[in-house]
């Protein structure tokens, strides 16, 4: 039997996780155009851990929003599990984002009011899940990071890197199948940031997720899989 030519392989953008054509975003600022991506192409396949590294403007942040359909490119095309979402509606998006996509950030994100179990509940909450059901994921997802012991506390009552554990717990406990995580060590001491890069370094080995890591600390990236450098809003060639 001939094997299988080129033009017969199925497009790079059905097989990647994650996939970027020539990606430009720009901002208009007092008469003034930013750029903030240039062109950017990437490519992510699934159950990878990518690290994003450059110094501050370069776009990282605006990169991981574009993915998540937080935001849309200026021009080229953003492609997640096969699914244009760089053309989808706002309504789209979000439907698309709450299945397919979790978000770990920088500064955690909870609500001060609810508990630690309340807060990593939520994503459930708003995807239609009920009772029993977002119970038993929730308690699943702690224990499996180890803060069962956490889920009635208050975020003020728990330390920064339970916190940002905790943030991983939300992220996670919809099932999505990229992470995307803003400096997630940022705010840590060197203990609590090694905790939350193998918990990161385990959801892709043990649960096979994606991960995407935006971070300016070489010590977080050499947990990735490889390190993608982002310089003047374009992916850095080699």
């Amino acid at each position: 039997m001939a094997s299988k030519g080129p033009e017969t392989q199925p497009p790079v953008d059905e097989v990647a996780a994650v996939a970027l054509d020539r990606v430009t975003k720009t901002y208009a600022a007092e008469r003034l155009e930013l750029r903030a991506l240039a062109g950017a192409t990437l490519r992510i396949s699934d159950g990878e851990f990518v690290a994003v590294m450059g110094p501050s403007g370069s776009g990282k942040s605006t990169l991981l929003n574009l993915i998540a359909g937080l935001d849309v490119p200026t021009s080229g095309t953003i492609h997640v599990r096969g699914q244009c979402t760089s053309s989808m509606s706002d309504d789209a998006a979000t439907a698309f984002r709450r299945q397919f996509i979790g978000f770990i950030y920088q500064r955690f994100n909870f609500l001060p009011d609810l508990t630690v179990e309340e807060n990593v509940g939520l994503p459930l909450l708003l995807n239609g899940h009920r009772g029993v059901e977002v119970e038993r994921r929730v308690t699943d997802v702690l224990d499996q990071l180890e803060l069962g012991t956490r889920r009635d506390h208050l975020p003020s009552e728990v330390s920064g890197g339970e916190l940002q554990r905790a943030a991983i717990a939300r992220a996670l406990v919809a099932t999505p199948a990229v992470l995307l995580a803003d400096e997630p060590t940022g705010n840590l001491d060197s203990a609590a940031g090694e905790r939350v890069l193998l918990d990161m370094r385990r959801t892709v080995d043990e649960m096979g997720r994606t991960v995407i890591l935006v971070t300016h600390d070489p010590k977080a990236a050499a947990y990735a899989d490889r390190i993608e450098r982002l310089l003047d809003g374009r992916f850095e060639a080699g």
